[in-house]
């Protein structure tokens, strides 16, 4: 099989252009112009195909287009066995290394011509033997395709002007082939932004120089409530609120005249409606090919609804920060390590920091060390079936003070269920624990108290008796008799008890009793010798009294009491000997008188500390001690109105501070003392005891003396003796506590019928003397077991003869 291969323009022998030729080109100028016409490259390639044939004369052909693999074609239009156009766009064609088609694809010849050649159809049948010619579609950069022909048809032999007027045929279809997919490419491009700006979710908007809107997509339009013909020719200054028209006019001038890229500003605007809006706008120069400014495209998003938002979720921050910072607990949100991330001022307040100390603080690095394996464990255990955590705990303070703190926090969950940290509050429970401890302790020491008045109670009346006896039995014995010295044994030791329940009675009772003012120094200026006298030779007494009165309201009996237990609290905490001190001076805040007991003993154990003021409890070896002392003086201190403070250090010794109200009342005049003899009585008493000792020895005593003693064992029977006595009955003596009525009960009963009744109530215990007293009328007198027999007798004498 024959090649040739042509490049050259066809000329005649004496050199000059074969007419056909010039011709042809004509033809060439003609078809190209009408293919300029088409809409597509796939128009043009069945308008080539058709001009190709119908005005240059060629007899088949066709053309083939690049694929997107190397070496393979795609067919588009050609001309068939009967010389019709046909549609070949299904076809493929794959060139190998051999192919006579690689040339042309790699553009190292731009036509190829081929002789006594096998001609096929579409499907590659052969369909004769002829001449077949191939130019490559060349677009000045690469090659895109080949245009075929051949003589199948016309069997005329392909001359070398045909071969030149092909390969000028297939440049100018590979021009415009470029041609049509630029513009094809541009069209797209254009499509695909009109398209976008159109559907875009904000607002856009072309813009001239003088502001006029030249396009405005559907956004903008429902943006502002305007059609799309009303939006194009509006000024975008009428679109903005008209306070704020000239800044944003100077703002646009200024854009445009310096050529920033990019202009955003948000702002009031204003719709069809006359509704106002808010608007996020930012706008972006457009220049011309000379780089001078031509246009401005604006985007313009309604941001009304999250101006609402945000203002509403500021409002919310706001109360959220208001409530907060005034709540009364302490709030925190920490990270999931710990760390804290916002603390309120009440938080910062109870761990004694600066707000901005807390941020970052992690909550192990306040806890008491005592504390930190408990909490750290009950941390840790935090998770999904433990969501929540309430506990207590100490905190140091950043000034070394314990705090006794209540936390409670929970697990700030993430959307994937992780930990991501922690909220809660903190509350400070040190002055309400010392409130309830104080409460407990007072509830306890009530219970004990009711206990130890009814101890009272029944010592007094078994004390009462054995004075009484011991009395009647030195009175009746020989003045030689040696047992009057075993009597005054028994009497002594009588005593000792009487002051032992002396101190159980003071303990238990309630009442102010004979309430006064006193100077506090002069209190523990006379009973100093006391105390010298009460406490081991080897202590050091040291008295330090102030020189002006420091005034008190208080008991008279109570406040030595008081004195007196603390000194010989102390006296027992130094065997060894060391130095008491007792000092008077007034607090440096506040209105109090400080009274300090001091010790140089040997100081208290930290867990005696919690029990100091209980009942009965004592450090103290010696059986002499009851365990009362301290618990009397928490009584005394809390019925004045005070409070105790204790410093103790192992082996240093222990200082009590007792602070009581200063008072600036005039002080209280001291009672003239009377004296005066028992009398001897005639008159008719009514004794009521349940007691039958107590009523024995006290009628006893009555009886010496003369009088008419009228005897009942309780209030039932004597409104018997009261209501069958036909003589006159001049005094009623009656125990307060008794079964079925109560003393003071039965003398109102009794003064009912006998007005000028006079009236003597006697208890060994009674929490409330001044209501029974109340209780039994005016003019009621109140004596207090244990008595002996000559005090009774001294006030019944008293008494009558009133």
């Amino acid at each position: 099989m024959r090649k040739d291969y042509i490049r050259a323009a066809v000329t005649l022998p004496n050199g000059e252009a074969d007419p056909r030729s010039q011709v042809s080109m004509r033809a060439l100028a003609e078809v190209a112009r009408l293919l300029s016409k088409s809409a597509s490259p796939s128009d043009l390639c069945r308008a080539a195909v058709e001009l190709g044939r119908g005005k240059l004369g060629f007899d088949r052909i066709s053309i083939w287009l690049h694929g997107r693999e190397p070496g393979l074609l795609l067919g588009t239009f050609g001309i068939d066995e009967a010389g019709v156009v046909r549609d070949e766009s299904g076809l493929i064609v794959r060139a190998n290394r051999e192919s006579f088609i690689k040339p042309i694809l790699e553009y190292r010849q731009s036509v190829v011509h081929l002789a006594d050649y096998e001609l096929r159809d579409h499907k590659g049948h052969v369909v004769g033997v002829g001449e077949h010619a191939q130019a490559a579609l060349w677009d000045g950069e690469t090659v895109v395709g080949v245009l075929c022909i051949d003589n199948l048809l016309s069997k005329r032999p392909i001359a070398s002007n045909d071969l030149e007027l092909l390969e000028q045929y297939a440049l100018s279809i590979a021009t415009l082939l470029a041609l049509k997919r630029t513009e094809g490419r541009l069209r797209d491009s254009e499509e695909r932004f009109r398209r976008l700006f159109q559907n875009a979710a904000v607002g856009m908007a072309l813009v001239d120089l003088d502001g006029t809107v030249l396009e405005a997509n559907s956004a903008i339009c429902r943006t502002f409530g305007y059609d799309q013909e009303e939006a194009i020719g509006l000024k975008v200054f009428d679109l903005v609120h008209p306070e704020e028209r000239p800044l944003h006019l100077e703002n646009f001038v200024s854009f445009v005249r310096t050529g920033v890229d990019v202009q955003q500003r948000e702002r009031r605007c204003v719709r069809k409606d006359g509704r106002t809006i808010w608007a996020d706008i930012s706008a972006s120069l457009l220049t011309d090919a000379s780089g001078a400014p031509s246009s401005i495209v604006a985007v313009i998003e309604d941001i009304t609804a999250k101006r609402a938002a945000l203002d509403t979720l500021a409002e919310s921050e706001a109360r959220f920060r208001t409530l907060s910072e005034s709540a009364p607990l302490g709030i925190f949100l920490q990270d999931r390590r710990g760390h804290c991330l916002y603390a309120n001022n009440r938080f910062s307040k109870i761990l004694g920091l600066a707000p901005e100390e807390c941020l970052g603080l992690g909550w192990m690095k306040v806890v008491h060390s005592n504390d930190i394996e408990r909490m750290r464990a009950e941390w840790q255990s935090m998770g999904e079936e433990n969501a929540e955590l309430s506990t207590e705990f100490r905190a140091v303070r950043l000034d070394g003070e314990i705090r006794t703190l209540s936390a409670h926090s929970a697990i700030v969950w993430g959307e994937a269920g992780e930990i991501q940290g922690f909220v809660g509050t903190l509350d400070d429970l040190t002055e309400e624990r010392a409130t309830q401890e104080q409460l407990t302790r007072a509830q306890k020491l009530e219970g004990i108290g009711r206990l130890a008045g009814g101890i009272a109670h029944d010592f007094n009346n078994i004390l009462t008796a054995i004075l009484g006896y011991v009395d009647v039995a030195k009175a009746e014995a020989p003045p030689d008799d040696r047992t009057v010295v075993w009597l005054d044994k028994i009497r002594n030791a009588s005593q000792r008890a009487a002051e032992i329940t002396a101190q159980l009675w003071a303990f238990a009772r309630r009442q102010e009793g004979a309430i006064g003012y006193h100077d506090l120094g002069r209190v523990v200026e006379d009973i100093s010798d006391i105390i010298r006298r009460l406490i081991s030779d080897n202590i050091e007494l040291r008295i330090n009294l102030p020189k002006r009165q420091k005034i008190v309201k208080a008991e008279p009996g109570q406040l030595h009491q008081l004195i007196l237990n603390l000194a010989i609290n102390a006296s027992d905490a130094m065997p060894n000997g060391g130095v008491l001190t007792i000092s008077v001076e007034r607090a440096p805040k506040g209105q109090f008188v400080v009274l300090t007991v001091k010790d140089t003993g040997v100081g208290i154990e930290p867990e005696a500390m919690q029990r100091l003021f209980e009942p009965f409890y004592t450090t103290k070896e010696s059986s002499s001690r009851t365990g009362m002392g301290l618990p009397t003086v928490y009584g005394i201190v809390q019925r004045c109105k005070g409070r105790i403070e204790i410093q103790s250090e192992k082996g240093s010794g222990t200082t009590f501070s007792v602070y009581l109200p200063l008072e600036k009342q005039p002080l209280a005049k001291s009672p003239e003392a009377v004296e005066g003899g028992a009398g001897i009585g005639a008159e008719t008493i009514l004794l009521v005891e349940d007691e039958p000792m107590v009523r024995d020895i006290a009628a006893r005593a009555l009886k010496t003396q003369g009088y008419h003693v009228l005897e009942a064992e309780n209030g039932t029977r004597a409104l018997e003796i009261h209501r069958t006595h036909e003589g006159t009955i001049d005094l009623l003596i009656s125990d307060v506590v008794m079964p079925g009525i109560s003393g003071g009960e039965l003398a109102a009963e009794m003064l009912k019928e006998r007005p000028g009744l006079k009236r003597l109530l006697i208890s060994g215990y009674l929490d409330q003397p001044e209501l029974e007293t109340e209780r039994a009328g005016p003019g009621a007198a109140f004596l207090t077991k244990p008595f002996t027999a000559a005090k009774l007798v001294k006030e019944v004498r008293a008494l009558l003869d009133e």
